[in-house]
């Protein structure tokens, strides 16, 4: 974790223990730089570089790299005076690019931002033209003049400013035209004959004291203009064998006296003179196939008789064979600030005409290629992209003549696709550990090389020194041999490849071994736990300690006094147990770095078993249609939970369900109501504890056709019409004790044949003895093998039923 530095307890030989947390520390930023100056001179020192803001966040110590890269190239580091807080760039001969690479302990890279070195030795100004074909400069008083045109600046910082100045005389003095700020500038119309001059002032915006003047334009204004010949326009200045040279489209002639007569002329590289060209008379002429480079020029003559001769410009036939130069792969750092998939210029083309560079890449080993738009450089440097796939370029030296396009192509370059950075592996006898005798000679730490990224490598070797990860002076190889160490250590590597890319191996750890035997200290959780349920963290009551080395945790679980199996990533000194659903014992064990294991003590966590709906009584019972059933209670209130318990009375009219709640039956005796129909009953019990759940078994009450009360109302709720509670039976004495006779009084009643049951809570029955019956009431005899607590006394004269509660004390 780069982000998180962590104190943890670690115990070396003479076991030092310290508490443990988690300091939650700031990402990593670079800082910032910036130079004195960004504007030099030739063969004068750069002006610093310097720290505006030093790295913060990380882990300290923090170590600094200043990379440099010119245009077309890669960053590189600064070898000399590259690793403070600012930098001295000293002599350069590009613009360059500067910044300053931060690591942090952990090996977490941030970078400053940039800063750019402009040399400004050879700033230009740029170049004016007139806005005209003929580049004629002549014209009368108060004539519209063109345009005056002119290219950007150019080798200074890309900022620029202009203005335009004017004189009489080449050599000045020069007057600013106000507010003339662009490249382009038209003259206002001139009345007076003379010759005017123009030139444009480029000044650098960042550079301020950077200056410079284009080349002068001479404006001339005369009275009568002079007799001109025009030149024709832009041809194609050479031909190929056997194409047609490109056609020479003339231009008029300005001044002198109009009509104008032309004839063209041609002088071979054979030729000692020049020759007329018979018929050829028009304004411009389409040259035919040459076969030697010939050229052309064209006589104009005015009514007055004067004549002029353009330019002899010539066509080349060109019949050379160009030689289009040599490239090759970087793959051996033959460029080592270019980047490794780049195609390196070993050889420039020669022997060839008006011609440049042109490039193809290909992905399909050379049978298909396409061109490289708008990229004319010697070498290619790839965009930021990495091919998938192996990658093919090639260049041509293109030549351009007439109407036709000839390349020449050099040799192809086919580039492996660049395969990511891997750090490599370190191992200490061939694994991650080692174990050592304090004072002895450590063991060597040996690395394999890494791969991939870009060449070359450099290494880095840390050693952890409780809080950080501290460089190791010294240490650029594959494999590392510690000093003799008298306590536990761990290491590290570091690879770093061209591309500042920066990889961390994995940890090997030197353990020292101790006096003092392995223990494994003590655990405790949760002891009960619901099934299927995570029972919670199994926590370190003691650490572990002793032995040699860092420790390694694993846990391991047994149920029901099964075989113990490892829990697959249980890993710490505490273990978040997971969902079980039978009774499970736990156990840690520790191994140190020295190879001996022990283990703690065992925890076991049990599961509570599933509760029980337990039996109903009456199973079965008969009754006439419309006579009252029986009371429905359980033959033992024992539902094995230690939760509340809570119930519900279901109904059916199959012993299989569709069950249904019958609203109000939550205790757990139920009076059935008066039916026509047989009818089947149930209890749900539901505990407390873990929203346990259970059914009881089945009641039947089997309505038979004899003589009976013929009922058809709804029986999802009690209807108490003929069932009297409270105020329809009174006890004396209630409270009563065991084996006491208790009078009762029954209103609404003429039969006196009389049955009574008492009923405890938990659906057990007792027999009561009646010792005397009348039309109001009876007395009963309760038995004396009852104990303390609440029952229900229920009395029926087959036409009506009584129940009340009734105390024992």
């Amino acid at each position: 974790m780069k982000n998180n530095v962590p104190l943890k307890a670690i115990c070396f030989f003479m076991l030092f223990c310290a508490l443990s947390f988690t300091i939650k520390a700031q990402s990593l930023q670079g800082g910032a730089i910036e130079a004195t100056s960004v504007c030099l001179e030739y063969n004068v020192p750069a002006p610093d570089i310097n720290n505006i803001a030093a790295a913060t966040g990380g882990v300290q110590p923090y170590t600094y790299q200043w990379e440099a890269k010119i245009d077309l190239s890669g960053w590189a580091p600064v070898v000399v005076g590259g690793n403070g807080l600012s930098c001295s760039p000293g002599i350069l001969g590009y613009n360059t690019n500067y910044r300053r690479k931060v690591t942090d302990a952990n090996g977490a890279v941030s970078y400053s931002n940039e800063v750019r070195l402009y040399i400004i030795s050879d700033f230009f100004a740029g170049r004016v033209t007139i806005d005209t074909t003929l580049q004629y400069a002549y014209f009368l008083p108060g004539s519209i003049i063109p345009k005056l045109n002119s290219s950007p600046a150019d080798k200074g910082t890309g900022n620029y400013g202009y203005t335009w100045e004017t004189a009489t005389n080449p050599s000045g003095p020069w007057s600013e035209i106000i507010g003339e700020t662009e490249l382009t500038y038209r003259p206002a119309p001139i009345n007076t004959v003379g010759t005017y001059y123009f030139r444009k002032k480029a000044t650098d915006a960042i550079c301020s004291n950077t200056s410079a003047y284009t080349n002068i334009v001479a404006i001339h204004i005369v009275n009568s203009l002079p007799f001109n010949q025009a030149y024709w326009t832009y041809r194609y200045p050479c031909v190929f064998p056997n194409n047609l040279p490109s056609k020479l489209e003339g231009l008029p002639p300005m001044g002198g006296t109009a009509p104008y007569t032309f004839q063209w002329e041609k002088k071979g590289e054979s030729d000692a003179s020049w020759t007329p060209i018979f018929g050829e008379t028009n304004q411009s002429y389409q040259p035919p196939i040459i076969n030697e480079t010939t050229q052309f020029r064209r006589k104009a003559t005015d009514a007055n008789g004067t004549f002029a001769y353009t330019n002899d410009d010539a066509i080349y036939y060109v019949n050379t064979i160009p030689d289009p130069g040599m490239i090759a792969s970087n793959e051996t750092a033959i460029a080592p600030n270019a980047p490794y998939d780049a195609a390196i210029d070993i050889k420039s083309a020669s022997n060839f005409y008006n011609g440049g560079y042109v490039w193809q890449s290909s992905l399909d080993n050379g049978n298909t290629w396409i061109d490289i738009p708008n990229y004319t450089y010697g070498t290619y440097f790839p965009s930021t992209y990495t091919s998938p796939s192996t990658i093919c370029y090639r260049r041509a030296i293109r030549e351009y003549c007439a109407s036709d396009v000839r390349d020449t192509w050099t040799n192809t370059v086919c580039i492996q696709p660049t395969l990511p950075l891997t750090d490599g592996t370190i191992s200490i006898n061939g694994g991650n550990t080692a174990c050592n005798t304090p004072g002895s000679s450590a063991v060597t730490i040996t690395g394999t090389p890494a791969t991939g990224g870009a060449t070359p490598y450099i290494y880095k070797w840390q050693i952890f020194d409780g809080s950080n990860w501290v460089d190791i002076a010294n240490t650029n190889s594959e494999s590392y041999t510690p000093e003799v160490l008298n306590y536990s250590a761990k290491y590290r590597r570091v690879v770093t490849d061209a591309n500042n890319t920066s990889l961390t191996s994995n940890e090997v750890i030197v353990s020292i071994q101790s006096n003092s035997p392995l223990r494994g200290g003590l655990i405790d959780g949760p002891i009960v736990t619901c099934s299927n349920t995570a029972p919670g963290i199994i926590n370190n009551i003691i650490d572990a300690c002793g032995g040699g080395g860092v420790f390694t945790y694993s846990w391991e679980a047994s149920t029901n006094g099964g075989p113990w199996v490892v829990i697959a990533g249980a890993d710490q000194p505490t273990y978040n147990a997971t969902n079980i659903s039978e009774n499970t014992t736990y156990r840690r064990k520790i191994g140190d770095g020295c190879g001996s294991a022990t283990y703690s003590n065992e925890v076991e966590v049990f599961v509570y078993p599933e509760i029980e709906g337990g039996t109903l009584t009456p199973a079965t019972q008969s009754v006439c249609a419309g006579d009252v059933p029986e009371l429905l209670g359980l033959t033992q209130n024992c539902h094995y939970t230690n939760g509340n318990v809570t119930y519900q009375w279901q109904r059916a009219t199959s012993p299989n369900g569709t069950w249904t709640n019958l609203n109000g039956a939550t205790q757990p005796v139920l009076l059935p109501k008066a039916s026509n129909t047989s009818s089947y009953y149930r209890l749900m019990v539901k505990s407390s504890v873990c929203n346990a759940e259970a059914v009881s078994t089945v009641a039947a009450v089997m309505v038979n056709n004899c003589n009976g009360k013929d009922l058809s109302n709804n029986e999802n709720t009690l209807q108490p019409s003929t069932l009297s509670v409270r105020d329809g039976m009174k006890l004396y004495p209630n409270p009563v004790a065991k084996g006491q006779t208790v009078s009762i009084t029954l209103n609404g009643n003429s039969n006196t044949n009389y049955k009574a049951t008492l009923r405890s809570i938990d659906g057990r029955t007792y027999s009561s003895t009646i010792e005397g019956a009348f039309s109001k009431g009876l007395q009963i005899k309760l038995p004396t093998n009852l104990v303390q607590g609440t029952y229900l006394l229920q009395v029926s004269n087959g036409t009506k039923q009584w129940i009340e509660r009734i105390v024992v004390l």
